[in-house]
């Protein structure tokens, strides 16, 4: 099944390409959360020369001030996680040890931001695994104009 993805996915492709997709995810998340929209056959290329072609088709966007929207966008939210300079955490400690009974997870990372004002997917966040281990720890931020953006994660014992 073809569709239009319409903002940037990381390690997909790109606003406007037309991609492959399963019709499940299709069906079920992308179309549903406005992230992609079915490609219809027979429509007219966005590319077309013809202006007859080009009056009748239904109008589009223009993608150079959806990428300019996008960068002032991510240029704010940028902005706002620089401005949080760290998130705090306190978990209970297994005794002996650095570890950590539980872990901060991208989903407390998120909330915790949310809580400060930052809204953000939890996609953005690029976390390997779940912090285990007491101490600092750096996270990146992806944005939307595909600039990362480092905030701190200190996880103290109670």
């Amino acid at each position: 099944m073809s569709s239009v993805l319409t903002p940037n996915f990381v390690h997909c492709a790109f606003l406007d390409q037309v991609v492959s997709v399963r019709p499940g995810l299709m069906r079920n998340v992308l179309y549903p959360s406005g992230k992609a929209c079915y490609v219809v056959k027979g429509a007219v290329s966005l590319d077309s020369t013809d202006s007859n072609e080009a009056e009748s088709a239904t109008p589009v966007v223009d993608t150079h001030e959806q990428l300019l929207q996008q960068q002032a966008v991510a240029n704010q939210v940028k902005h706002m996680v620089e401005q949080v300079q760290a998130l705090h955490f306190k978990r209970a400690v297994v005794p002996g040890s650095e570890g950590i009974f539980g872990s901060v997870s991208v989903d407390d990372i998120v909330q915790a931001l949310k809580e400060q004002g930052v809204e953000l997917e939890k996609a953005t966040v690029n976390l390997d695994s779940k912090i285990k281990q007491l101490g600092k720890h750096n996270v990146e931020i992806t944005l939307a104009d595909q600039s990362t953006v480092s905030l701190t994660v200190n996880v103290d014992a109670e």
